[in-house]
């Protein structure tokens, strides 16, 4: 198990209780101050591209224990020196997971991906209403509502262009969802038209093709 988490975690007590429980852990130091630190004792990368990535070991709150902290500078932003050398725009994290400075800051940014579905959920398919105060049926409704989401993330993937695959779901349900179209079967086959006025006609083409459908019908001429 890897524990990722923000600056509210940060306590020795929670790395204590994670490493006796066998876990790893890359906790953010955001706001942390290191009084004791000397800007020597961080072991600098060579910087690439105005990127610097750094580590240091250091008695955090108060512990018994050296742990290892990761930095990531950032030479192309402005920034001000902190007391404790550090900057204040450096991304510092506390973490007990092997491999190099790089992957574990580039490890902790992916928690913006959980975030990103999280936000998704919120805005497009109502998670943070309880339509019930009844434990069973706030249960039910928040399981049809993941499917839901599922089903739209999984037609996103398979279908829409690499373009349209980062739209949120009110967006794709507005442009590939809530349209005006009608099934017509002629010489055998079902085609779906559509109106006139359909944005995005090109990728429809593209969704018909994969799912292994005809193209659109052109609308009616009136």
């Amino acid at each position: 198990m890897i524990f990722r988490a923000d600056s509210g975690y940060y306590a020795n007590r929670v790395f204590e209780y994670l490493e006796a429980q066998g876990a790893q852990y890359v906790v953010s130091a955001r706001g942390v101050f290191f009084p004791k630190l000397e800007p020597e004792e961080i072991r600098w990368g060579k910087a690439q591209k105005g990127i610097q990535y750094g580590e240091f070991d250091y008695l955090c709150d108060h512990g018994q224990i050296m742990r290892r902290f990761v930095v990531k500078r950032d030479h192309t932003r402005g920034a001000q020196v902190r007391l404790d050398g550090l900057w204040d725009t450096d991304v510092v994290v506390v973490t007990n997971k092997k491999g190099g400075p790089k992957s574990i800051i580039r490890f902790y940014h992916d928690r913006g991906t959980a975030e990103q579905y999280i936000a998704e959920g919120k805005q497009g398919f109502g998670f943070a209403k309880l339509p019930s105060r009844k434990y069973l049926v706030n249960r039910i409704d928040f399981a049809c509502k993941l499917m839901a989401m599922g089903l739209l993330i999984a037609y996103r993937e398979a279908v829409l262009p690499p373009s349209m695959r980062k739209h949120r779901p009110s967006t794709v349900r507005n442009l590939f969802v809530n349209v005006g179209a009608k099934l017509v079967r002629r010489s055998g086959q079902t085609v779906l038209r559509l109106t006139k006025a359909l944005r995005h006609r090109e990728v429809w083409d593209v969704i018909l093709a994969r799912l292994g459908l005809p193209p659109p019908a052109p609308a009616p001429v009136s």
